[in-house]
């Protein structure tokens, strides 16, 4: 897969800092490769902190929180930011849409046996997005910090 077929990180100066400010919500820490070819996933619900491991469907979550964030840089509509549509999704990884839907719910299944209570994943007609998390993403030395859900809000 190649850089340019997904979305950008929105980096400025390789460090931007976006702060959540709802504490209620789970962090999820994406650790992902310079060639975006191998994505690590640790989730800290409260006291817990569970490693999710390095899972394919972890890569289809990262493209969804990225569309969420680089929407709302761009200061789009809260209610409109990081609806992606399901088809282009699959385009963008390289999968046929039934591949994408079994992808999903492996991330469902596997959220779900980590314990985690609500959806990340809105669906509407066509249409998925990433919501209702804190993430940090850190790639090539940058590391990028915000909250989904809702009116999304950034700090310096």
């Amino acid at each position: 897969m190649t850089r340019s077929s997904i979305p950008s990180l929105s980096l400025v100066d390789d460090a931007v800092q976006c702060l959540a400010d709802d504490a209620a919500l789970p962090l999820f820490r994406f650790t992902v490769s310079r060639d975006e070819e191998h994505v690590h996933l640790v989730m800290e619900d409260g006291k817990r902190v569970v490693d999710l491991g390095e899972r394919i469907h972890h890569y289809a979550l990262l493209i969804l929180v990225r569309r969420n964030i680089d929407d709302v840089l761009a200061g789009r509509d809260t209610c409109s930011c990081g609806w992606t549509d399901r088809n282009d999704l699959a385009r963008m990884l390289g999968l046929d849409p039934c591949h994408l839907a079994v992808q999903m719910f492996r991330l469902r299944r596997q959220l779900f046996a980590a314990g985690l209570t609500h959806a990340l994943i809105e669906r509407r007609r066509g249409q998925l997005r990433a919501v209702g998390m804190s993430v940090s993403i850190v790639q090539g030395g940058g590391t990028m910090r915000a909250q989904l859900s809702g009116p999304i809000r950034f700090g310096a």
